[in-house]
């Protein structure tokens, strides 16, 4: 793989979110056969699996979690990443080779490419998290004498997102089955650092609201009181639609790839 143009062009951040969304609700189709299946097992996994009971202390404020709610909470992290991780390759090689899988009635796979894949967007994650965990302590100096300090901390979060977004088509990279080539990534991302976190913000923004509001809305369907049938049809409807949603900043990253590097088929 080369960069497509050595005078690295400049992408137009709007015009590939609003892609973005047009090619994920045109592919729903295709989404659905990567996802149905994984999605049903993660919501069956969930209801049927011990759920988190925090208990209150004597006082009433303050809550405390056993080890085997931790141990479930860990499961579902696991899980819940493993399909994401498998969605979102399936969605990279449907959009950029075309694969997409017309003739599978289910999909389910797990492999080497999964496990990387995952294992660094986790790290991306918690390196922008990093960065951002300290945007309050800057706001609170910046009211302060402390100008120059709130200045430095304010770079934390604006770092982190450049570096984060310069480095996202690695990603697109290990879904293709190719070496996660940093080096490559960041030439190719040359002068559309801004641009890149610009296109991500455009897309994440209405998918974290969706993320955000969308449990609370099924946690209120949940406790008209369904019976067994009712919740699993909630939650899987609940984990597509947020899979779908998440789909859409895949979306936008293979775009971003598209623009910036040539994809080779992969053999």
């Amino acid at each position: 793989m080369t960069p497509r143009d050595i005078t690295n062009p400049r992408i137009s951040p709007l015009h590939l979110a609003v892609q973005a969304f047009r090619v994920t609700f045109g592919g729903v189709d295709t989404i659905l056969r990567l996802s149905w299946l994984a999605a049903l097992l993660l919501s069956l996994t969930q209801i049927f699996s011990s759920p988190v009971t925090p208990t209150v202390t004597e006082d009433g404020t303050e809550l405390m979690i056993g080890g085997g709610d931790l141990a479930y909470l860990v499961l579902m992290a696991i899980l819940s990443l493993g399909v994401q991780g498998m969605v979102a390759i399936g969605w990279h090689r449907a959009l950029l080779l075309g694969e997409t899988h017309d003739e599978r009635r289910f999909y389910l796979r797990f492999g080497r490419s999964e496990l990387a894949y995952t294992f660094v967007a986790v790290a991306m994650l918690l390196f922008f998290a990093m960065g951002l965990g300290m945007l309050p302590a800057a706001m609170e100096m910046a009211g302060g004498p402390s100008f120059i300090l709130a200045i430095f901390f304010l770079a934390g979060p604006i770092l982190a997102t450049l570096v984060v977004s310069r480095i996202s088509l690695v990603l697109v990279m290990l879904a293709l089955g190719k070496p996660a080539d940093l080096k490559e990534c960041w030439e190719a991302t040359k002068g559309n650092g801004a641009r890149l976190a610009a296109l991500y913000l455009m897309v994440g923004v209405p998918m974290a609201l969706c993320q955000f509001l969308l449990p609370v809305l099924l946690g209120r369907v949940a406790s008209l009181g369904l019976g067994i049938i009712g919740d699993i049809v909630v939650s899987f409807i609940g984990t597509l639609v947020l899979l779908l949603v998440f789909c859409a900043l895949i979306s936008a990253i293979s775009l971003a790839y598209r623009e910036l590097i040539t994809p080779k088929p992969v053999m």
